[in-house]
């Protein structure tokens, strides 16, 4: 059973106490198996996902929503920017600009700045932007600084020289993933998936495998996507949820890549998904939080948003 709310709160997911961003959401039976389970079996799309749709036709906020989030969806998933779009959006970049520091950092930690220049990705900030490109370099001299220092970094590596796991995203979305710093760290997270994997937070994991389709043009990251996507499959529970990874995350990052097996996890995701919406449509209003945004961009880029608009709503639990 699902609780919905218009507040923010934890959800605990396999002993672990995550922040709810946005929606709060709490699903029931979110625990998958222990570290040597194996699903072997096809994930298919669940029954009850086969039988219902949406309880809120989430168009309703696309065409009415006046958030951040809204005007992102409008911008980047259906490319119908309303008027007005353009303003939200911008107010919000120029929120984020103000924090920089005259160094071009957003804080005292490269993973600090990392995320910053991360919110400024997913609004469009574009990499030749002067304060995305100060932010960039400000980042990786921090890193630089910490890896002298002996610090680990997002992959729990001492000394490694990798960008950090929500800076590497946000470069990855932008032309700066073709920097060797970039491609260095690409080729490092591919070649070694089983430290990643087990080894982020609740997000982490799911930003490196964004990072590594939004790189795959300048490395060979398909080893590291497939044995993702397979570590995935291995570890989701009948709850669509994967150990104490954000599920919403691990949507987000299975609704960019557009291959049959990325498909196939999001259908079984479905169901959860459902209970998670929000009665405007969405999943969350909070222009900190991306879920909104991925499960639109999910649904359309593997083409299950009108399907289920056109299939009964989902009884209430």
């Amino acid at each position: 059973m699902a609780e919905q709310g218009r507040r923010s709160g934890n959800v605990s997911l396999n002993g672990a106490v995550l922040p709810l961003l946005g929606a709060c959401v709490l699903v029931v039976g979110c625990t998958a198996g222990g570290p040597g389970e194996q699903r072997k079996e096809t994930l298919r799309m669940a029954p009850q996902a086969t039988q219902y749709g949406f309880r809120h036709d989430p168009m309703d906020f696309v065409k009415n929503g006046k958030s951040v989030p809204a005007a992102l969806v409008r911008e980047q998933v259906f490319a119908t920017p309303q008027q007005g779009d353009g303003e939200i959006i911008e107010k919000h970049v120029a929120e984020i600009l103000a924090k920089q520091r005259p160094d071009g950092s957003f804080g005292g930690k490269a993973d600090e700045t990392g995320g910053s220049l991360d919110w400024l990705a997913v609004a469009g900030v574009r990499a030749d932007r002067p304060e995305f490109k100060r932010g960039f370099e400000a980042m990786m001299r921090q890193r630089q600084d910490e890896a002298t220092a002996g610090k680990g970094n997002d992959y729990g590596q001492e000394g490694l020289l990798l960008v950090p796991v929500n800076g590497l995203r946000a470069a990855c979305m932008t032309d700066f993933r073709r920097t060797p710093e970039v491609r260095a760290t690409l080729r490092w997270l591919t070649a070694h998936p089983d430290v990643w994997l087990d080894n982020t937070c609740p997000w982490g994991a799911t930003f490196v495998l964004k990072s590594l389709w939004l790189g795959r043009d300048v490395k060979d990251t398909g080893p590291g996507i497939r044995a993702a996507l397979a570590w995935i499959v291995q570890n989701m529970n009948d709850s669509g949820c994967v150990r104490y990874w954000d599920p919403y995350a691990v949507a987000g990052a299975v609704g960019l890549i557009d291959t049959p097996e990325a498909r196939a996890i999001l259908e079984r995701q479905v169901p959860m998904l459902l209970r998670g919406q929000w009665d405007d449509g969405s999943w969350g209003d909070n222009r900190w939080d991306l879920q909104t945004l991925d499960v639109f961009r999910a649904l359309k880029t593997h083409g299950l948003l009108d399907r289920l608009r056109g299939l009964p709503p989902l009884p209430p639990d």
